[in-house]
């Protein structure tokens, strides 16, 4: 895979003058309401997935408003690649707020930002759950942290739980399959793929200096209500399972054992 330093430069600076460029018509219709802010925020998703080489398919369909989307999480991209098929508000780990450019991005964009400490669990349920009440679409990446694109780790059940919060509200749960290069090996998908140790800045030069576009299959499953499950690990284990058939199924893997439901 070609990788130039002069591709690299071109398209961050396009990346960052687009992000700029957005940004001030964003602010000035903040007021305004999610439907004002949406026209601008989904042209910067767009530009985002042209800039960085990814060609996104959509297998399925979203639930829509007031749906928790319960997805594999393989990389920073998973948020622009997402929300460019589906309006939705993400559940992001406490740190993300203190990234340069990015924490500022995530912040206006409405991020739940949640420690994942015990002791803060029951009120970032409640953020949640509060935005599912409101009619918004939440993602989520059970996992609690980034693969390597080829796996799916286990759910954790924690905020999922969220969806069954309030006994009145019955809330769609919509696990969602994210698939970085189907017809790649790891070699190339470790250029979008985000995990372990990789440092940010030379993981970003890269993938903006990458000639190749690559395809990335978002698959959404068939949803069920919250209140069918019993038990938060029967939620949880089920979502899960449907999301590694779907990672099973587009890169052409053996697929998992047990039920799952077929895409939507």
């Amino acid at each position: 895979m070609t990788h130039s330093p002069v591709r690299a430069a071109v398209r961050l600076s396009l990346f960052l003058a687009a992000t700029f460029a957005l940004l001030i018509p964003y602010l000035v219709c903040f007021p305004l309401g999610r439907r004002a802010r949406c026209m601008f925020a989904k042209l910067f998703y767009l530009a985002s997935n042209r800039l960085t080489g990814l060609r996104v398919t959509v297998l399925g369909k979203p639930a829509g408003p007031g749906t928790l989307y319960a997805a594999n999480h393989a990389s920073y991209l998973d948020i622009p690649v997402l929300c460019a098929v589906t309006d939705g508000v993400f559940v992001a780990k406490a740190e993300v707020r203190g990234w340069p450019l990015f924490g500022f991005l995530a912040a206006i964009g409405r991020t739940i930002f949640v420690s994942r400490q015990r002791a803060g669990v029951t009120r970032e349920r409640l953020a949640i759950a509060g935005r599912l009440a409101d009619g918004e679409a939440v993602f989520l990446f059970p996992e609690g942290s980034s693969s390597d694109g080829a796996r799916v780790m286990p759910f954790r059940t924690a905020l999922m739980t969220a969806a069954a919060m309030d006994p009145e509200l019955d809330v769609l749960v919509q696990p969602v399959t994210i698939a970085y290069g189907p017809d790649a090996d790891q070699t190339v998908r470790d250029r979008y793929a985000w995990y372990g140790d990789m440092d940010l800045a030379p993981h970003l030069l890269k993938l903006f200096g990458t000639k190749q576009r690559l395809a990335v299959e978002v698959r959404f499953h068939a949803p069920r209500h919250a209140h069918d499950f019993p038990h938060r690990r029967q939620l949880a284990d089920w979502a899960q399972a449907n999301v590694a058939d779907g990672l099973a199924r587009s890169l052409g893997f053996e697929t998992p054992n047990g039920e799952t439901d077929a895409a939507a």
